[in-house]
């Protein structure tokens, strides 16, 4: 019942509330870390090339309120999620308006950890390592230096595991509201970033299958009408736009581009034993290419040519991709966040090659262990294998102990295995580690699935029932949050 929450202590209904604060303080230390690592205004919207890309349209949005690059076009590479995010810091704040929007993605993502803590507790995680994940989470360095940035990975990251809080909930709690929540703030997500773009109509499938087996054939109509109102329709309406102010049907022309400039270059690289890097300059002066330029929008020419090379190269690229997979589960964080110190330039990239060709000398062994980055570049892989491992214990368990329910555990393998699949890059090339941002939460909620799958016998059953007074599972976050 809701009105529990009025029966409880008071110092129970103000924990929430006093973990959020906790949470964005400690969050917000780290922007003072920012002058250890180099970052300042300029380098956090120019150290990464696609910040310019978000600013660009966020500039246009103002002056002339049209979504425009840089040169003055229909802008249909950046959809339009984070530029009005952008814009509307640069109407608040003028000038100031990067350190406010680090500030303010840094504090939003704090919440997002207190989103976390509250999904494990409703998935049925005990408290003690619900707050230990929501810590993990918090201190994580890698996902909390993205927040540095003008980049939209943070707040992307941030929306997506509000969309995992709700639709958790929505499907333990069967309340109809909870699915529009999720649905919402997973469009909202796709906006920003649309790698998600397909995962709402995989998942729809699965909930009115889950819907229908439950008996509940008459919300059905319901979760359908949300469905259609909050994302179809706006997925449906931008491409509209997108066609009708571009000649492109599709929602956003990363996805031509990274076709061609990353999977298909790297193909290329394989096959021919060259550097990625010297594909990916080669492609854009390509005969070919510049030939479909002619008769061709650049989207058009990237994906014939990118679709002709996939296709002749099936096997080899289900490889790379496989292999790209992996590199993004293990990928050191530490080629990020020391990407804006210059002294290890030169050693980054030199670990970062040997790490994607696997070319380790005893040289290259011995210099590492002599360097202070590569000590901690290697103690960053032993905790992602760790991670990684834990990760794939966790879904295991699940899927032994059926616990939780058998379409939740499902569900969430279905969007783990898709954003992986998504994010991986080809053998690691252009496969980043900020792209482990979109499951760096899952990873932990499926850690957290694992230790509770351990709790089989029925006395572990009867002393979580005892100890909650609520059933199998722990107090629904509905208990601890008011509408």
């Amino acid at each position: 019942m809701r009105t529990e929450l009025f029966f409880k202590p008071a110092h129970e209904r103000k924990l929430p509330l006093l973990l959020l604060c906790a949470f964005i303080a400690i969050r917000l230390l780290f922007y003072c870390l920012q002058p250890w690592l180099g970052i300042d205004s300029q380098s956090a919207r120019s150290l990464y090339p696609d910040s310019a890309t978000y600013i660009a349209p966020a500039k246009a949005l103002l002056d002339s309120g049209r979504f425009l690059n840089n040169r003055g076009e229909a802008e249909i590479i950046r959809t339009p999620g984070y530029p009005l995010l952008i814009a509307l810091f640069m109407k608040l704040f003028h000038e100031n308006w990067v350190p406010c929007l680090t500030l303010f993605q840094l504090a939003f993502n704090a919440a997002a950890c207190v989103l976390l803590i509250e999904t494990l507790k409703k998935i049925g995680a005990r408290p003690k390592i619900a707050y230990f994940l929501g810590a993990a989470a918090l201190l994580n360095p890698h996902d909390a230096y993205f927040a540095f940035f003008i980049l939209s990975d943070s707040v992307a990251q941030s929306f997506f595991m509000i969309f995992l809080y709700f639709f958790v909930k929505a499907l333990k709690d069967n309340r109809t509201s909870d699915f529009a929540f999720a649905f919402a703030s997973l469009t909202i997500c796709i906006f920003i970033r649309p790698g998600s773009l397909f995962l709402p109509f995989f998942l729809m499938i699965g909930i009115v299958a889950t819907l229908i087996r439950r008996g509940e054939r008459k919300r059905v109509p319901a979760v359908l009408a949300a469905f259609l109102i909050l994302i179809a329709v706006p997925i449906g309406a931008w491409q509209y736009r997108n066609r009708t102010v571009a000649g492109y049907d599709g929602f956003s022309a990363i996805s031509e581009a990274n076709l061609y400039f990353y999977h298909s270059a790297a193909i290329n690289a394989d096959r021919n034993g060259t550097s990625f890097y010297d594909e990916q300059q080669a492609a854009i002066d390509a005969p070919a290419y510049r030939a479909l330029l002619e008769t061709f929008p650049p989207h058009e020419a990237q994906r014939r040519l990118a679709i002709e090379t996939i296709r002749s190269n099936i096997p080899r690229y289900l490889v790379l991709n496989l292999r790209g997979a992996a590199l993004t589960l293990v990928y050191p964080g530490t080629f990020d966040i020391f990407r804006s110190l210059p002294a290890p330039e030169s050693f980054i990239a030199a670990i970062r090659e040997s790490y994607l060709n696997a070319d380790w000398t005893p040289e290259r062994i011995g210099g590492i262990f002599r360097d202070r980055f590569g000590c901690a570049t290697l103690l960053n892989v032993l905790l992602l294998m760790w991670t990684a491992l834990l990760t794939g214990a966790g879904m295991i368990r699940a899927i032994r102990a059926k616990t939780p329910e058998r379409p939740l555990v499902i569900a969430l393998i279905g969007i783990f295995f898709y954003h992986l699949a998504v994010s991986a890059g080809p053998n690691g090339f252009g496969t980043y580690p900020r792209f482990r941002l979109t499951i760096s939460f899952l990873t932990l909620i499926w850690i957290g699935i694992g230790e509770t799958a351990k709790r089989k016998t029925p006395e572990d059953r009867l002393t979580s029932e005892e100890a909650t007074g609520a059933g199998p599972f722990p107090p629904s976050s509905a208990q601890c949050w008011p509408d």
